[in-house]
């Protein structure tokens, strides 16, 4: 069993894996080591947090409508235990219709902050 990590990845958990060459790839946790905080995913190990995006409650997503043929942009509900999810928009939506958002920045490499005052 893997403890989860910084990310709390349990075994199975689908994810999103960002490619060298490929981008963002649907993946599952595998286990994570805690001895170099890296995750092993079924399609690549010793994975850094920061190239893994979880699809969680409240995380923001696009999802691929078949109606518009075109990516919109959602909110996970809930997600179901067998790679699909309810969005805000749509429910019990297959893993393979959902993607990171374009401009998602991990939380561990925050960029710095211009103007919050």
């Amino acid at each position: 069993s893997i403890g989860g990590g910084p990310l709390g990845l349990r075994e199975g958990d689908v994810c999103f894996y960002k490619s060298s060459t490929h981008g963002w790839i649907t993946a599952q946790a595998v286990r994570f080591r805690p001895e170099e905080s890296t995750y092993d995913l079924d399609v690549k190990q010793q994975v850094p947090a920061q190239n893994i995006f979880c699809v969680r409650e409240g995380e923001r997503v696009e999802y691929h409508s078949a109606s518009s043929g075109s990516w919109i942009p959602a909110q996970v509900v809930r997600g179901g235990g067998d790679g699909t999810f309810d969005l805000d928009c749509k429910d019990g939506v297959h893993i393979s219709r959902i993607r990171p958002p374009q401009d998602y920045q991990p939380a561990a490499a925050p960029g710095p902050s211009h103007g919050s005052r």
